[in-house]
């Protein structure tokens, strides 16, 4: 099955550029007797380029003099069915081709109505200089707030050209899944994170492909091709009301378990907003050296953000249920906590409201839930194209 989300530049491309197509309708109409392939040129960078000749990665071919009528193919020497793009210009009778991939051997053809052709066979070198790229989660099962986190090894100055090439596919027993709304986002110059306005489908294949060979990041600098993928669990959200000292314990869409916690005391407030799990830890000593500190081992821990708060068991809190008198964390019984423990997946999703302290978008993981959607859209290079 193809795929449902499509997150890249969208460039209108005349179904007559592509190989097999009927003759591109040009915007002008030349005489017949000027309708002859014969002065057609081919050129990269300003020169023409020569029957086997070859061009740098990255590059666009320009084909000038396009007759009326003509058709125009661009692709792989050995492959026909290895295409890339070629769009017509605001310059009468002249086509750009999209960044030619570094590697290939291709080529470049227009046919007039009259019969006659214009052809070049050349290489596309590699590229000068290639950027690492670093996928999480690239493999295993996840819960369903687990974004999607591209790194790239150098700061990406054409982010638009770098995000159209990356392509997300999900996808469940073969068939595609529409998740509605999602979107990248550019936390810095070097990483790209991806993610549905709310939380994955459980149960869920998701794919990450992208050929950046023929992108050019920055300044002399190629990408690798990418072809990664992850699945989800299922779509476990706890919700945890501070008010009420309540945690409902959701399991695809139903309530399966209702429990007592405690959460921060004043001082220490529990902060409310969307908490990633992003590690699971049985036991755990938990320390605080300061002069009114602590220092405890619980038998299981569930660590939500990168400032120590965690979901654990604490025998010692006789407010369970009742007062918020922790010092931060969401403290439970311990047979309670076992049974979260044992039912959660590095990646589900903690839910907090009830708090005055509210979660930021600076947390690792979890903060990337707590973007304004309209403010996480406008993170996309892409954004309003």
């Amino acid at each position: 099955m193809r795929t449902v989300v499509r997150i890249s530049a969208v460039v209108a491309v005349a179904a007559s550029l592509l190989v097999g197509a009927p003759a591109a309708q040009v915007a002008w109409s030349a005489p017949a007797s000027e309708s002859t392939a014969d002065a057609v040129g081919f050129f990269v960078d300003g020169r023409e380029v020569a029957n086997k000749g070859r061009v740098p990665a990255g590059a666009s071919l320009k084909i000038t003099n396009v007759p009326d009528g003509a058709q125009i193919l661009l692709h792989d020497y050995h492959d026909a069915t290895k295409t890339v793009p070629v769009n017509p210009t605001d310059k009468q009778g002249v086509y750009a081709s999209d960044p030619l991939p570094a590697g290939w051997r291709m080529w470049a053809k227009v046919k007039a109505p009259d019969g006659s052709t214009a052809k070049v066979n050349f290489t596309v070198g590699a590229p000068g200089k290639t950027f690492d790229v670093s996928v999480f989660p690239s493999k295993g099962t996840w819960g369903v707030g687990m974004p999607l986190v591209v790194d790239f090894g150098v700061p990406i100055t054409r982010k638009e050209d770098v995000e159209s090439a990356l392509r997300v596919d999900v996808v469940k027993s073969g068939d595609p899944v529409d998740i509605g709304e999602a979107s990248w986002h550019w936390v810095n110059s070097t990483t790209i994170v991806f993610r549905p306005r709310d939380y994955w489908p459980g149960n869920v294949k998701i794919s990450l492909t992208a050929d950046l060979t023929g992108v050019e990041g920055a300044a002399g600098w190629y990408g690798p091709k990418i072809d990664s993928h992850f699945r989800t669990g299922d779509r476990v959200i706890m919700r945890v009301n501070l008010k009420t000292h309540e945690m409902k314990f959701e399991r695809n869409g139903e309530v399966e378990r209702t429990f007592p916690i405690s959460g921060g005391k004043a001082g220490w407030r529990t902060a409310a907003g969307v908490k990633v799990i992003t590690a699971k830890i049985s036991p755990k000593r938990l320390y605080n050296p300061g002069p009114n500190g602590w220092d405890v081992m619980v038998k299981h821990a569930l660590r939500v953000t990168d400032d120590g708060e965690y979901i654990h068991d604490a025998t010692w809190n006789g407010s369970i249920g009742y007062a918020n008198t922790s010092h931060g964390c969401t403290n439970m019984w311990p047979d309670d906590m076992a049974w979260v423990y044992r039912n959660t997946t590095v990646g589900d999703i903690a839910e907090y409201k009830g708090s005055s302290s509210k979660l930021g978008t600076g947390h690792y993981l979890s903060g990337y839930w707590n973007y304004d959607w309209n403010v996480w859209k406008q993170g996309s290079a892409l954004f309003g194209r």
